[in-house]
């Protein structure tokens, strides 16, 4: 999202720069953490940790939803 306020929508062009960032990681045997904050729900959970995130943040998404247990059980996956 672009910075700002919560409830953005995600930017589809961070796919990109997380596969980037994450392959860069591996090709120089690095030890970090990649996190994902704004936008994440769970639509694209699942395509951003296949991607090179390790660590999704999911705040609008999370509090706008009525069925709390379901939406961790999704994210999980």
């Amino acid at each position: 999202v672009n910075p700002g306020f919560s409830g953005q929508g995600f930017i589809p062009e961070v796919y990109e720069k997380l596969e980037k960032a994450d392959k860069y990681r591996q090709e120089n045997s690095l030890n970090y953490e990649i996190m994902i904050d704004g936008g994440v729900n769970r639509d694209n959970a699942e395509k951003l940790v296949s991607a090179g995130a390790d660590i999704l943040v999911s705040g609008s998404s999370f509090f706008q939803s009525s069925e709390f247990q379901e939406l961790i059980r999704q994210l999980k996956r």
